[in-house]
């Protein structure tokens, strides 16, 4: 239960973040900063989901973690998910573009 709502809870600052900071964007190609957005949308959204699901964690299974611990394992938890998404995003970018040739996401401002 506590990964579900966590998930529901990152997944939207993730969508509201991102959406805010392309229509804060004064470039006419929105694709250019794609990058500094899908990154400071996943750090804040994951902060979030980590946060939520450890004290939920902590509140109701005190026996496996920790109040002590709760800022490590957020900041441990959301860096190893952030390292893995810096990693992959130039792969899943590349896809992204592949796949737009040949008619998915049309949509270019992304």
């Amino acid at each position: 239960v506590a990964s579900i709502i966590a998930f529901f809870a990152g997944t939207f600052i993730n969508a509201v973040v991102m959406e805010r900071m392309k229509k804060s964007d004064k470039n006419p190609d929105k694709s250019s900063k794609f990058f500094v957005r899908a990154i400071t949308s996943s750090v804040l959204s994951e902060l979030t989901d980590s946060l939520i699901f450890i004290t939920l964690c902590c509140t109701f299974a005190p026996e496996f973690y920790s109040w002590s611990k709760l800022i490590s394992f957020v900041l441990t938890i959301t860096t190893i998910k952030l390292v893995v998404e810096i990693i992959l995003f130039p792969l899943l970018n590349l896809l992204r573009k592949k796949l737009s040739k040949f008619g998915f996401n049309n949509n270019k401002n992304t």
